[in-house]
């Protein structure tokens, strides 16, 4: 995300660009030097543009993966399985208590 960061003063560097550019007075007086530096520099913004659009892209289909309606059946299946779970642990100690009362009295009434 931090080459999106950057962006806004590309942005701005291209809008100086243009004012630089429309305060030529005509188009005739760009030198082919100047225009190659513009081809270059147009071309890599371009590639820049293509880089960031294509990271944009993957971060959406995770997104999309992310939510996706078979994860969300597994999320609620995992949580029905937690609930079923701590059921059968309550269960389980509550069992376990009663035995261990039954057992106490066991062991009270044979020694009265």
């Amino acid at each position: 995300m931090e080459d999106f960061d950057n962006f806004p003063s590309a942005a701005r560097k291209i809008d100086q660009d243009r004012i630089n550019i429309d305060a030529l007075d005509d188009a005739a007086s760009l030198s082919s030097v100047d225009v190659v530096k513009l081809t270059q520099e147009n071309a890599e913004l371009k590639k820049e543009m293509q880089a960031m659009e294509s990271r944009l892209k993957s971060n959406m289909k995770s997104i999309k993966t992310f939510w996706s309606p078979e994860l969300k059946k597994e999320k609620a299946a995992k949580i029905e399985q937690e609930d079923k779970f701590l059921a059968l642990h309550e269960q389980y100690t509550t069992l376990s208590k009663e035995a261990q009362v039954f057992q106490y009295l066991k062991v009270f009434f044979m020694f009265s």
